[in-house]
């Protein structure tokens, strides 16, 4: 790693040259092995952008799949915390007038 935080992977080649093979500068990346339907391979395929290789789209896709998930938890929480904790009758009157002023652009 060097000090901006890069991971660097360098091999020699057979003149004993040094050659960068892989450069990661926002975060490590691990290869992992899964067993996928042969159905959402192809799903997975015709979702990926121009010049997008295979483990690029899933890495894309299941990012956006994890954030949404996330996303939906933290709604949850809010749900829960609204539904175990309600507005108090103030609270939903300074709710209702604010939304009022909010229309009327002040």
């Amino acid at each position: 790693m060097d000090a901006r935080g890069v991971v660097v992977a360098r091999r020699r080649s057979l003149a004993g040259r040094i050659i960068v093979v892989h450069a990661i500068i926002h975060g490590m990346k691990r290869n992992v092995s899964i067993t996928i339907d042969e159905d959402l391979v192809s799903r997975v395929e015709h979702l990926a952008r121009p010049a997008e290789n295979r483990s690029a789209a899933i890495e894309r896709l299941l990012r956006s799949a994890v954030e949404a998930a996330e996303e939906a938890a933290l709604m949850d929480q809010y749900a829960r915390g609204y539904a175990e904790h309600p507005y108090t009758d103030d609270e939903e009157a300074n709710l209702d007038a604010f939304q009022r002023l909010s229309a009327q652009g002040l």
